[in-house]
């Protein structure tokens, strides 16, 4: 993956809502060592913590000595600026190799189903359902005590299942 630098990008963006950045040589490093943790076979998560930790290494090695990462403001420009979203990881789909992937949809699977009709081929998984969990994150006041509540754990097991053909 190839990350432009930010004069070349410049001129697409809208100048009145997203300012140059002042160090772009550290943003562009940054965005480079995002993009090498994430492509890594074992995909590395980065979060606020580290990636202000690795802006201040940067920031030593490019000579900045007036760089400050401690407020929300500068992560919050930067984001904005490369368009770097923080997501919950799920699944475990990077655990699979492609190459074993399509092997298995071109060879392996045909061969099992051969003899089946579509409507005699299911699937199925199970999930919970927390019917009586709250929200774990909420706007509050600034003076407002923001401890927290015992979350429920009742949940509901429900299975989910359909056949190949859509009918069931």
């Amino acid at each position: 993956m190839v990350f432009l630098p930010w004069a070349a990008i410049q001129g697409k963006l809208d100048s009145s809502r997203i300012k140059a950045p002042k160090y772009p040589q550290l943003e562009a490093a940054l965005i480079q060592f995002i993009s090498q943790a994430r492509s890594m076979p074992v995909k590395i998560p980065v979060g606020t913590r580290v990636l202000k930790i690795q802006a201040r290494t940067i920031a030593l090695r490019l000579s900045i000595t007036n760089f400050k990462e401690r407020g929300g403001g500068w992560l919050t420009r930067f984001k904005r600026r490369n368009k770097v979203l923080f997501h919950k990881q799920s699944g475990e789909s990077a655990d699979v190799p492609h190459a074993t992937i399509k092997a298995w949809r071109t060879r392996v699977l045909p061969a099992l189903l051969k003899g089946y009709e579509l409507q005699d081929i299911y699937n199925a998984d199970e999930s919970g359902l927390f019917f009586n969990l709250l929200p774990d994150s909420s706007m509050c006041l600034e003076k407002e005590d923001t401890h927290g509540n015992k979350q429920s754990k009742a949940r509901l097991t429900v299975l989910l299942g359909s056949n190949a053909h859509g009918s069931n």
